[in-house]
């Protein structure tokens, strides 16, 4: 999981074109969640966005996976009104074809351990 402050604080996870979709999950301490998400697929497309709100970023946080057909990056933008609002994410490989070689990403940002299911373990007590 990887901290992000308030005041449009962010963070970038790259994925390879291998990655055929990304789960993504937010959440906060139990403070207000202000979030974006970005979808860019490269110059050639437009960027896709998800703006997320919770009052309770603890007991209400935010989940979704995200189709990622080409080479990716999620972008997570932290748009709380300051830093009092931090939030966590953690972004990682959905489902992978054959060819996803987890070791050539691992300079990038996101955690990409296939073998941490953190959406289906995760104690969000």
């Amino acid at each position: 999981h990887v901290p992000i402050n308030g005041e449009d604080s962010a963070e970038s996870f790259r994925f390879q074109k291998q990655v055929e979709s990304v789960q993504v999950l937010l959440q906060t301490d139990g403070r207000p969640l202000h979030a974006r998400i970005e979808l860019v697929q490269g110059p050639n497309h437009s960027k896709q966005t998800i703006d997320v709100f919770s009052e309770d970023g603890k007991s209400q946080p935010f989940f979704a996976v995200i189709d990622t057909p080409v080479e990716s990056t999620i972008r997570v933008v932290n748009t709380a009104p300051n830093m009092a609002f931090p939030l966590t994410a953690a972004v990682e490989p959905y489902m992978v074809d054959d060819s996803y070689d987890p070791s050539a990403d691992e300079d990038d940002e996101a955690d990409l351990d296939t073998s941490d299911h953190f959406f289906f373990v995760n104690n969000m007590n």
